[in-house]
């Protein structure tokens, strides 16, 4: 899944928001590279350091991890299908939006995880 910036959300709104030619357009956004969880988790053990270990649940090991968590029945049924569109690949399209709108590239994964690598210490 190409997971977007959060810098780079705010730069599309502050573009759109604040000069011409912004009216009435939607601007879907995605960051610049699809990647999945495993590589997710490889980044963020390289940036801080740490070994960390992905291990894959079942959905129904999921569902009763959320259960057990308390989590409303409803999201689960909604969430669960929605990481199956992800797993199969479905969830994997890399848009430009960022660098149309704002004339720069989007950031990356590993970039918003350099930037918030104290936070998994």
């Amino acid at each position: 899944m190409p997971s977007v910036h959060p810098r780079d959300i705010a730069a599309v709104a502050a573009c759109a928001l604040t000069s011409d030619g912004h009216e009435g357009k939607e601007y879907p956004l995605t960051g610049p590279e699809a990647i999945n969880v495993r590589e997710q988790v490889h980044i963020v053990a390289e940036v801080t350091g740490r070994e960390i270990e992905y291990v894959p649940v079942t959905d129904d090991v999921a569902r009763m991890g959320m259960e057990k968590a308390g989590m409303p029945g409803f999201l689960i049924d909604a969430l669960l299908p929605f990481a199956r569109f992800i797993r199969d690949g479905k969830a994997g399209q890399v848009l430009r939006t960022v660098e149309e709108v704002t004339g720069r590239p989007g950031l990356g994964f590993r970039d918003w995880a350099r930037e918030n690598a104290g936070a998994f210490m």
